[in-house]
């Protein structure tokens, strides 16, 4: 096998791993006790999930000018979604 080729498949597999990364924010809040209870019906669903901007919201000093966001992978987002709606929380 040539370089080039090398480098092409080497580049496809690097896009396909991003792809199978890529998260989708689901639910924006400044409530943490929400936030809480949401990861707690992703978890149950077996949905993993991650916080973004928790630690902008820390260091604002809990005055809820920066809402967190709750983000799951792109291949569970509609699951999420219907987890969360099934148990009456609105979505991003």
């Amino acid at each position: 096998m040539d370089a080039r080729k090398r480098h092409t498949n080497a580049r496809k597999r690097d896009l396909d791993a991003r792809r199978r990364h890529t998260m989708r924010v689901i639910a924006t809040t400044t409530d943490p006790v929400r936030l809480s209870f949401l990861q707690v019906l992703l978890a149950d669903a077996g949905i993993d999930t991650l916080v973004l901007d928790a630690h902008v919201s820390a260091i604002e000093g809990g005055i809820g000018a920066f809402p967190r966001r709750l983000a799951v992978a792109t291949d569970d987002e509609g699951r999420a979604r219907a987890v969360l709606r099934q148990a009456g929380e609105e979505t991003t």
